[in-house]
């Protein structure tokens, strides 16, 4: 649609006039819908929504110990952590102070990930926002000296503005307009640091999630393309810091992708898809592999991935021992190691845990294991079972494992998206593959180097604008460009899709994808004709897309 200015000679002054009561009384009624939430809440309602906040936290989180209750209270200042009563309190004043923020929740999150982060970082005493500490316990406190307070405040802004970024929030804008404020709104806090000295915490402990951020969405976009051992990299340096269910578990899975390369020589093998090889590309040529057998040092190589790969999977279990997918993916690796009993009873397991969690996607997975399992054994009719009860949650994966029992490989090739000529994609303005938009400063550089010989070392430079987020990343000789949509992005691709739009639109536009990677947020569905990776959320709605481009 074309953008039309607006006159003043093209407004008729009459209309305006006859209608200036109506539009007063419009913005009175638009006044009141677009307060802040808070107004119009219960103290129920305000718990109810603080809630969702902080349950998503927990969720992105992942650690298997029961998180503190929430309460919200009108007795405490800010927010504070008890260790004794096992309890989070939330001062309903600041609720509604981030009920005035441009992104409440998000607000709400930088308060609630830094009370988290106090009890999942083993900050074993009382510890208001700020340091503040109610007189009882001031004895109890002095133990510490400033060098510590200092350092776990720090800690608890930087895992939890990570944490709520792994949730979904925008913790890194939300953050510092909270904390200045909550030193406006509140007079009187004794015992609280200075702003200037509350602000130098936060900024510390931001430049690091600032670095730390783009590797993470690095190893995602190195993940969707393939390059599984600079993603397991990515990863394994964020396990540093936070070694969470979920990055750990994309550890694994860049290590048990990598493994299935040449492992996919094998004949045998090479008959079904496991569940975390999502790759639709890997699936439709099934029929070409060659049973070629595979050479003692390939072995070994894969063997040495799929022993890394089951550390990653068992850590993450250890984690959160109600995790569905570790348990899944640790029955595809013992499956491939040739530890068949082992393979089926996680995925026994895997089917217990899923039904416990009411997950069921990783119950169809489970499902699929169970199948392969039983296929490898020569139980047909058992896999064949299994393989139909895990549809339709499991979809393709079901479908083609089923075929691939019955004989009757996928489809050979390349899925092509169109026969018509791709029009170029832009983001603003950054292209596909163009690097020119990430030359010019502020950006952010990191490098990441390798211990191993096999392993190039990374560096990620990352940058940021109102429309995008790029990224240029090398990994040895090779060059990737990308650029991802921000939040809220309201501009379409070329073709005309948009956020929200359905994947089943997508797929009208662009063709089958290329390849699939699952996300714990989003699947990843890549389509190589167009330079593009679609984010597409549970309910099956695009939450944006990435332009990439490799040299």
């Amino acid at each position: 649609m074309t953008n039309r200015s607006i006159r003043h000679s093209d407004i008729d002054s009459s209309f305006v006039i006859r209608h200036s009561s109506f539009l007063c009384f419009l913005v009175s009624v638009l006044t009141l819908i677009t307060a802040p939430r808070c107004w119009a809440l219960s103290h129920e309602e305000k718990l109810a929504a603080a809630q969702q906040v902080y349950d998503r936290l927990v969720e992105a989180i992942g650690d298997s110990r029961p998180p503190p209750r929430l309460r919200l209270q009108s007795s405490v200042q800010v927010a504070v952590f008890w260790p004794d009563r096992h309890e989070i309190d939330l001062d309903e004043r600041v609720f509604d102070l981030c009920g005035t923020m441009p992104d409440a929740d998000a607000a709400l999150s930088a308060l609630l990930g830094h009370e988290l982060a106090h009890y999942y970082g083993h900050h074993g005493w009382t510890h208001e926002f700020g340091n503040s500490l109610p007189a009882d316990l001031s004895q109890q406190f002095k133990v510490l000296d400033e060098h510590d307070r200092l350092r776990c405040e720090m800690e608890a802004d930087y895992f939890g503005g990570y944490y709520g970024y792994l949730a979904g929030f925008d913790t890194l804008q939300a953050f510092p307009k909270l904390l200045e404020a909550i030193y406006h709104r509140y007079d009187s806090m004794p015992g609280y640091p200075s702003l200037q000295e509350r602000e130098g915490i936060t900024s510390e402990a931001q430049g690091k999630l600032q670095r730390l951020i783009p590797v993470f969405e690095a190893g995602n976009v190195l993940l969707a393309l393939r390059q599984y051992r600079a993603a397991a990299l990515c990863f394994d340096f964020i396990a540093r810091d936070f070694p969470s269910r979920e990055i750990l578990n994309n550890a694994g899975v860049a290590r048990a992708q990598e493994a299935m390369e040449p492992l996919r020589a094998d004949a045998d093998l090479a008959r079904f898809v496991y569940p975390f090889e999502l790759d639709a590309d890997t699936r439709l040529r099934r029929d070409d592999v060659e049973a070629r057998g595979l050479d003692e040092a390939t072995r070994r190589r894969a063997y040495q991935l799929l022993i890394g790969a089951q550390r990653c999977f068992d850590e993450a279990k250890a984690r959160d021992p109600d995790y569905p997918p570790a348990y899944v993916n640790l029955a595809g690796v013992y499956d491939l190691l040739g530890k068949e009993n082992l393979a089926a009873a996680f995925a026994e397991e895997a089917l217990r845990v899923a039904g416990d969690a009411k997950d069921a996607a990783s119950a169809a997975d489970a499902q699929v294991m169970l199948g392969i399992v039983e296929a490898r054994q020569n139980k047909t009719s058992q896999a064949a079972e299994a393989f139909a009860k895990a549809q339709p949650a499991a979809g393709e994966l079901a479908r083609i494992n089923l075929d691939a029992l019955a004989g009757h490989p996928a489809p050979s090739g390349h899925a092509s998206a169109t026969t018509q000529p791709a029009p170029a994609e832009s983001i603003a303005d950054a292209a596909a593959g163009d690097a020119k938009p990430m030359d010019d400063p502020p950006y952010d550089t990191i490098s990441l180097t390798s211990l191993s010989a096999d392993v190039p070392d990374i560096t990620i430079r990352s940058k940021q604008t109102d429309a995008w987020q790029g990224y240029r990343i090398d990994v040895g000789d090779r060059r990737i460009v990308a650029y991802g949509t921000r939040p809220g992005y309201a501009g379409h691709t070329a073709r005309g899709a948009g956020i929200g739009d359905d994947l089943e639109k997508i797929q009208s536009l662009y063709g089958p994808p290329t390849d699939v990677t699952a996300g714990r947020q989003a699947h990843l569905y890549r389509f190589d004709n167009a330079g593009m990776i679609f984010q597409v959320d549970s309910k099956g709605k695009v939450s944006g897309w990435i332009l990439y481009g490799i040299k």
